[in-house]
Protein backbone atom coordinates (compact mmCIF):
# COMPACT_ATOMS: atom_id res chain seq x y z
CA UNK A 1 0.00 0.00 0.00
CA UNK A 2 1.38 3.39 -1.01
CA UNK A 3 0.80 6.25 1.41
CA UNK A 4 -0.37 9.52 -0.01
CA UNK A 5 1.56 12.64 0.79
CA UNK A 6 -1.42 14.30 2.48
CA UNK A 7 -2.32 11.28 4.60
CA UNK A 8 -0.46 12.61 7.63
CA UNK A 9 -2.45 13.32 10.77
CA UNK A 10 -3.89 16.91 10.79
CA UNK A 11 -1.42 18.19 13.42
CA UNK A 12 1.59 17.02 11.44
CA UNK A 13 0.20 18.51 8.23
CA UNK A 14 -0.18 21.91 9.91
CA UNK A 15 3.36 21.73 11.30
CA UNK A 16 4.71 20.74 7.92
CA UNK A 17 2.93 23.68 6.24
CA UNK A 18 4.34 26.10 8.80
CA UNK A 19 7.85 24.80 8.32
CA UNK A 20 7.77 24.92 4.54
CA UNK A 21 5.66 28.06 4.30
CA UNK A 22 7.93 30.20 6.48
CA UNK A 23 9.03 33.35 4.73
CA UNK A 24 12.69 34.20 4.58
CA UNK A 25 13.68 37.60 5.86
CA UNK A 26 15.12 39.82 3.22
CA UNK A 27 18.46 41.37 3.95
CA UNK A 28 18.50 45.07 3.28
CA UNK A 29 21.57 46.86 2.13
CA UNK A 30 21.64 50.26 3.77
CA UNK A 31 23.37 52.99 1.91
CA UNK A 32 26.14 55.01 3.49
CA UNK A 33 23.84 58.04 3.43
CA UNK A 34 21.13 56.19 5.41
CA UNK A 35 23.65 55.09 8.02
CA UNK A 36 25.12 58.58 8.32
CA UNK A 37 21.64 60.11 8.65
CA UNK A 38 20.75 57.66 11.41
CA UNK A 39 24.04 58.40 13.17
CA UNK A 40 23.30 62.15 13.04
CA UNK A 41 19.82 61.56 14.44
CA UNK A 42 21.24 59.58 17.38
CA UNK A 43 23.83 62.29 18.03
CA UNK A 44 21.16 64.98 17.87
CA UNK A 45 18.95 63.01 20.26
CA UNK A 46 21.89 62.69 22.68
CA UNK A 47 22.52 66.44 22.48
CA UNK A 48 18.83 67.18 23.04
CA UNK A 49 18.78 64.87 26.08
CA UNK A 50 21.96 66.46 27.38
CA UNK A 51 20.53 69.96 26.98
CA UNK A 52 17.36 68.98 28.86
CA UNK A 53 19.45 67.56 31.70
CA UNK A 54 21.64 70.65 31.66
CA UNK A 55 18.50 72.73 32.27
CA UNK A 56 17.60 70.46 35.19
CA UNK A 57 21.11 71.02 36.59
CA UNK A 58 20.60 74.78 36.33
CA UNK A 59 17.31 74.50 38.23
CA UNK A 60 19.01 72.36 40.87
CA UNK A 61 21.79 74.94 41.23
CA UNK A 62 19.31 77.81 41.48
CA UNK A 63 17.33 75.98 44.19
CA UNK A 64 20.25 74.64 46.22
CA UNK A 65 23.00 77.20 45.56
CA UNK A 66 25.44 74.58 44.27
CA UNK A 67 25.73 71.91 41.59
CA UNK A 68 26.78 68.98 43.80
CA UNK A 69 23.98 66.66 42.74
CA UNK A 70 23.91 63.52 44.90
CA UNK A 71 23.86 60.20 43.07
CA UNK A 72 20.59 59.29 44.78
CA UNK A 73 18.83 62.61 44.00
CA UNK A 74 15.51 61.73 42.38
CA UNK A 75 13.11 64.60 43.02
CA UNK A 76 9.94 64.25 40.93
CA UNK A 77 11.35 60.95 39.67
CA UNK A 78 13.57 62.88 37.27
CA UNK A 79 16.59 60.59 37.65
CA UNK A 80 18.89 63.61 37.76
CA UNK A 81 21.11 61.99 40.39
CA UNK A 82 21.63 58.89 38.25
CA UNK A 83 22.36 61.07 35.22
CA UNK A 84 24.92 63.05 37.24
CA UNK A 85 26.51 59.76 38.30
CA UNK A 86 26.76 58.71 34.62
CA UNK A 87 28.39 62.02 33.73
CA UNK A 88 30.94 61.59 36.53
CA UNK A 89 31.69 58.04 35.43
CA UNK A 90 32.16 59.03 31.78
CA UNK A 91 34.34 61.96 32.82
CA UNK A 92 36.59 59.70 34.90
CA UNK A 93 36.88 57.23 32.00
CA UNK A 94 37.73 60.06 29.62
CA UNK A 95 40.39 61.45 31.97
CA UNK A 96 41.95 58.01 32.40
CA UNK A 97 41.67 57.36 28.64
CA UNK A 98 39.85 54.11 29.37
CA UNK A 99 37.18 52.72 27.11
CA UNK A 100 33.70 53.64 28.25
CA UNK A 101 31.51 51.13 29.94
CA UNK A 102 28.00 50.77 28.61
CA UNK A 103 26.84 53.83 30.53
CA UNK A 104 25.98 56.58 28.12
CA UNK A 105 25.97 59.29 26.81
CA UNK A 106 29.54 59.91 25.78
CA UNK A 107 30.89 63.21 27.05
CA UNK A 108 32.26 65.62 24.48
CA UNK A 109 34.59 68.49 25.36
CA UNK A 110 31.69 70.86 24.72
CA UNK A 111 29.50 68.99 27.23
CA UNK A 112 32.26 69.07 29.83
CA UNK A 113 32.70 72.81 29.30
CA UNK A 114 28.97 73.44 29.75
CA UNK A 115 28.90 71.43 32.99
CA UNK A 116 32.03 73.22 34.24
CA UNK A 117 30.31 76.57 33.61
CA UNK A 118 27.55 75.46 35.97
CA UNK A 119 30.05 74.44 38.61
CA UNK A 120 29.21 70.74 38.23
CA UNK A 121 30.96 68.63 40.84
CA UNK A 122 32.89 65.81 39.13
CA UNK A 123 33.69 63.98 42.35
CA UNK A 124 31.49 61.05 43.31
CA UNK A 125 28.99 61.98 46.01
Amino acid sequence: MVKKKDSLPPKKQATKKKATGAKKKKKTNKTVKEIQTKKKDVTQDSNDDFNLRLEECKKFRDEHGHCMIPNNYNENKSGLGFWAQMMRHNYQCKKAEQPHSQIKPFLSENMIAKLNELGFNWKTL
